[in-house]
């Protein structure tokens, strides 16, 4: 995977979670995701300084990813997505 991975995304079917967002705040950034080689340790750093996570634990994500995020309260109001690649994924 390389360095900086950029991703856009736009509501096919105009439905689900990217309609929602998009009819609410219109266009713009939706969310910053940082990589990791361990969530688990990450999670619990985090939260041990205070960090409020959306969820108690990662989650199944895009591409095998084991992802979770950090609520927007915080971070400055920007949505923040942790994700750990599946194994054997460069």
């Amino acid at each position: 995977m390389p360095a900086t991975h950029i991703e856009l995304v736009a509501p096919l079917a105009g439905t689900g979670p990217i309609a929602s967002y998009l009819e609410k705040r219109g266009g713009g950034l939706h969310h910053l995701c940082f990589r990791t080689d361990d969530i688990d340790a990450d999670v619990v750093r985090l939260r041990d300084k205070g960090y409020q996570f959306i969820g108690d634990n990662p989650s199944p994500g895009a591409h095998g990813a084991r992802v979770i995020f950090i609520h927007p309260k915080s971070c400055g109001g920007v949505l923040i997505e942790l994700s750990q690649p599946a194994e054997g994924v460069a």
